[in-house]
């Protein structure tokens, strides 16, 4: 079976809806920001060390190499910026973006128990709008599916194995 990716941004449900979604069709699950801790170490000590262009660079490199058929691979929000990871993800993958709004992002953002190296200076809203508005056009580009934020939770699942099936 062709690889699945889970795209959209930080704190939008997508590690959860990619291991449910592996469950459903028995395929095998691959989480970029998982790999890149077994890896590399904390996100945060890695930035602090190396800086924002190689972490973005190991990143790119672990995406294009997850990018497997059998696999659903869930990618980490900020990865869609690499223009390698999008030309990638539409040439090895079919796309799914789990959309959700810049309101229901920073409230599970707080709840986080991980801390997301976007928000290392903080965490408002401002900065989630912004990234949101940056990060859309591209999640858009590469999706061959969208789940809308309307679709509730216990939804997305059923409604992205309907999509699934349409595609073939």
């Amino acid at each position: 079976m062709r690889c699945i990716a889970v795209v959209g941004m930080n704190g939008a449900g997508k590690t959860t809806f990619g291991k449910r979604l592996a469950g459903k069709l028995g395929m095998k699950r691959f989480d970029t920001d998982r790999a890149f801790e077994e890896k590399h170490g904390d996100h945060h000590q890695f930035i602090g060390k190396h800086g924002w262009d190689r972490y973005r660079s190991e990143e790119e490199r672990i995406v294009l190499d997850a990018l497997m058929p059998g696999f659903v691979v869930i990618l980490s929000g900020g990865a869609i910026e690499s223009s390698a990871v999008r030309s990638a993800l539409k040439e090895h993958a079919i796309v799914i973006w789990l959309q959700a709004g810049s309101k229901r992002i920073h409230k599970h953002l707080q709840r986080a128990k991980v801390a997301r190296p976007e928000f290392a200076a903080g965490l408002h809203r401002g900065k989630v709008d912004e990234l949101t508005e940056a990060r859309n056009p591209h999640y858009e580009d590469v999706a061959d599916i969208a789940v809308a934020p309307s679709v509730p939770f216990s939804g997305q699942i059923p409604f992205a194995l309907k999509e699934l099936e349409k595609l073939g």
